[in-house]
């Protein structure tokens, strides 16, 4: 008995990623095949997703050109005018700057090890930027919820580069550092 029982339970954990993942992306395809079929008079299955790529494809294909720019900076100064939309507005715009914008170039591009919570321990962080005064803003991200976390302003001298992908670093956080490479968690100044 115990024998089935484990077996179904490492089945479990063996499918499991690969179900959760296909069970999203149906998801997603059917929203927005609801979403957007009834836009055109016919329909096949993904079709939905198909013309939501396209339009943002197109939008950022305009949005690229002098046109594109002059129409952003129009539809800026409309929504400026607008309470409460234009707060919404601002901070999804300065967090896409943050990520997107070309001076925006080394934010989260460098895994840093920092002290946290005491000195005797380091908390994985993402580089965020220089403040110019000596100190560096680094990102804390909790585990194994990366989109919250601690914003902290470290000292430069306190501040351990890892050699380590960000992509692999958010592996570290999501797995609750299960996944954690022990000779790339070293840290170099």
């Amino acid at each position: 008995m115990k024998f089935i029982k484990n077996t179904l339970i490492f089945g479990l954990f063996l499918a499991a990623p690969a179900g959760i993942t296909l069970w999203i992306i149906l998801g997603v395809i059917s929203f927005f095949d609801q979403t957007f079929a009834p836009m055109v008079p016919f329909h096949f299955p993904g079709m939905g997703l198909l013309f939501a790529v396209l339009s943002l494809f197109m939008v950022g294909l305009i949005g690229s050109t002098f046109l594109g720019k002059l129409l952003k900076n129009s539809f800026d100064s409309l929504l400026e005018h607008v309470p409460l939309v234009r707060n919404i507005y601002k901070l999804f715009t300065q967090i896409g700057d943050a990520f997107f914008s070309k001076e925006a170039k080394s934010s989260f591009k460098k895994v840093v090890k920092v002290p946290f919570g005491s000195n005797l321990s380091t908390s994985l962080g993402f580089w965020v930027r220089d403040t110019g005064e000596g100190h560096a803003i680094v990102f804390v991200p909790a585990s194994p919820n990366p989109t919250s976390g601690f914003i902290l302003e470290v000292p430069h001298e306190h501040v351990q580069e890892v050699d380590m992908s960000v992509e692999d670093a958010f592996k570290v956080v999501l797995s609750c550092g299960a996944l954690m490479d022990n000779k790339k968690s070293q840290s170099h100044k």
